[in-house]
């Protein structure tokens, strides 16, 4: 080795790796300031294709095919072997057949199917892709919308002939917007109110409350307490031909456990409340 290198360039005047390492570690340019347009103009006149690293690549690879099933709401993927198990991994509710994988086409499910399709794409038609997004964008921002609930950006106190709590009133809230919620305060700080300010909302009457046996009747009494312009209703037969002088306009029906197998066809609320929600466990 000559001296010329120890200078930081070797005998060809490219720069060593020990000048190249002090250059940036220094913050110095180590190429200076003229080599990048320099490498850039060579490319050019040598027909080297360039290419915009603002757009993402091309897929070097597809590891099978996606497509829909609107009539079953379904995402069905044929992929290579490897792929079907990272698929298993990530979705433990997939139903795998003999040769598809079907993933419900709901959209955290397709939210992070889009994510998986980042690692291993798979080949899909373009209106499928567009749904894809749709869906997966309609996830994140029910997201985004919780985040801002729990934040307390957003919650507003429905209007109640008694008010409900600001955590009350953010429970119901996120019922409103997601659409559903598992409520597990603990016992004695009103979740009965949390379910009550729910049907304070536009849009959520008719409704139904499934309770206990022993219950229909304190439901009955919140509910005059806290919105006693609704009409309530309780169930005590177990189907609709054996109930005798049913009341017109109900806001609110009353069903215990025990009967709601009888009516869960003729009633048709926009929103059920489940007190005791572990008794769903039960065949009976």
């Amino acid at each position: 080795r000559g001296g010329a290198e120890r200078e930081g360039v070797d005998e060809a005047g490219a720069l060593t790796d020990g000048a190249l390492l002090e250059g940036l570690l220094s913050g110095d340019d180590p190429l200076g300031d003229d080599e990048p347009e320099t490498l850039c103009n060579d490319a050019e006149e040598s027909g080297v294709e360039t290419v915009d690293r603002g757009l993402p690549p091309a897929p070097l690879k597809y590891y099978g095919k996606l497509s829909l099933s609107k009539r079953h709401k379904m995402w069905s993927i044929e992929c290579e072997p490897h792929v079907a198990i990272r698929i298993k991994r990530v979705f433990p509710k997939a139903k795998p057949s003999s040769k598809t994988i079907q993933i419900s086409a709901l959209p955290e499910a397709s939210e992070e199917l889009r994510w998986f399709l980042s690692r291993f794409p798979l080949e899909m038609s373009a209106k499928d892709q567009t749904t894809l997004n749709q869906l997966a964008d309609k996830y994140l921002e029910s997201r985004q919308k919780v985040q801002r609930i729990l934040d307390g950006s957003t919650s507003e106190i429905p209007e109640m002939a008694l008010p409900a709590r600001p955590y009350q009133a953010q429970a119901s809230e996120l019922v409103y917007v997601t659409g559903r919620l598992l409520l597990a305060d603990e016992l004695g700080i009103g979740k009965t109110v949390s379910a009550l300010s729910l049907l304070a909302r536009k849009g959520t009457l008719p409704a139904v409350v499934v309770m206990p046996t022993h219950l229909p009747l304190q439901w009955q009494r919140e509910i005059a307490r806290f919105l006693p312009s609704l009409k309530t209703y309780i169930i005590k037969t177990g189907s609709l031909q054996r109930e005798k002088a049913i009341p017109n306009d109900v806001d609110v029906w009353l069903v215990p456990y025990s009967r709601i197998r009888g009516w869960s066809s003729t009633l048709d609320p926009k929103s059920v409340i489940f007190d005791e929600v572990h008794e769903l466990r039960r065949d009976s």
